[in-house]
């Protein structure tokens, strides 16, 4: 697309393909129909999304970022803005893309609101994930994905830019593997910080439920998320990885909650930069979690790495079950030696 058009897709209309924006203002992608990406070939050589894991290149430049794109032939997912303004993504449903169903990445002023994804069974089909983006709206949007359905993310050759201003609200939420609301876990910016969100039903959760995974060198810090309703079902079995198709599931009879808050700070398999980040002054509140009076609480985790690159100054303030406040002892929660000043009310 180019500075200033619309694409309005009529409701009914399916549009098999993806629809793309680079350094673009004032774009807008529209409507009641759908994107399709299930044409699109996903093989062991395609990468998912562009990255310079060896730091060389800068993917903000747009000559730099269409060589990136053709020579390494890059997924192409449903919805991608790359380094664009005061975009809008409104109404469109996503559907059975190869990758991240959308990303916006190194933008500013981005709103995307009633979006929906749906029909994602590859791994990794993303929702919405942001990259190194500021000043971004996402909101009354129902995801349904096959990994992190709305996640803050930072990527190498995007790192000079930090991720901050991000607003997620009034989302219905459906992860069917990994994390339905996350930071990280590629974290290659300086900061994160500014972040809420809020008013969020978490329908059914695979890993975790909330997430701060910071796996690179970020601070990330002035976070609130609050009135997020989390379900739990007593059906739910718990996520394995198959080795091939020929190995038997081994979850059947096996009792699993996701875990309800994480925060996790590492050098993990998805690290890029190797320096250790840190998460404060973060506020957790009003965390509703449902599930069926047998079953226990779902567990909170908090994991620093090493002195000065933990949590530390976060308040977890108001945990209900099936609309009872619990009192601090009956939150479940684990903490490392690396986490300081948290605050259970």
């Amino acid at each position: 697309l180019r500075d200033g058009e619309t694409l309005f897709l009529e409701g009914g209309a399916v549009l098999y393909g993806s629809v793309t924006a680079i350094h673009k203002k004032n774009v807008r992608i529209v409507g009641y129909g759908v994107i399709d990406g299930s044409r699109e070939v996903r093989t062991d050589e395609t990468p998912l999304l562009p990255w310079n894991l060896e730091g060389t290149e800068d993917l903000r430049d747009e000559a730099t970022l269409r060589r990136h794109l053709s020579e390494k032939r890059v997924l192409k997912g449903c919805v991608r803005l790359y380094s664009c303004e005061n975009c809008q993504v409104a109404g469109v449903i996503t559907r059975d893309s190869a990758t991240f169903s959308m990303i916006f990445a190194d933008c500013a002023r981005i709103d995307c609101e009633w979006a929906k994804t749906i029909g994602m069974w590859r791994y990794n089909s993303d929702g919405i994930d942001l990259f190194n983006s500021h000043h971004v709206r996402v909101a009354n949007c129902f995801l349904r994905d096959f990994d992190d359905c709305v996640v803050l993310k930072a990527i190498m050759g995007w790192d000079a830019a930090n991720v901050h201003h991000v607003t997620v609200t009034g989302c219905t939420v459906w992860c069917d593997w990994a994390r339905c609301l996350e930071v990280g876990e590629e974290t290659c910016a300086d900061e994160y910080y500014d972040i809420l969100w809020e008013d969020c039903d978490l329908i059914h959760g695979s890993f975790m439920f909330l997430e701060i995974r910071d796996g690179d060198r970020a601070w990330v810090h002035d976070m609130l998320v609050r009135n997020i309703r989390c379900e739990c079902s007593p059906y739910d079995l718990p996520p394995v990885f198959q080795s091939d198709m020929a190995t038997p599931y081994p979850g059947f009879g096996k009792s699993y909650q996701p875990e309800l808050i994480v925060s996790h700070i590492q050098d993990g398999p998805w690290s890029n930069d190797h320096i250790l980040g840190k998460v404060t002054d973060v506020r957790f509140e009003n965390i509703f979690v449902s599930c069926s009076a047998d079953a226990p609480m779902p567990r909170s985790r908090l994991t620093g790495a090493a002195e000065g690159h933990g949590t530390s100054r976060l308040t977890i303030d108001g945990v209900f079950r099936n609309g009872t406040r619990l009192r601090p002892r009956e939150i479940p929660l684990e903490k490392s030696e690396f986490d300081h000043d948290i605050q259970v009310k």
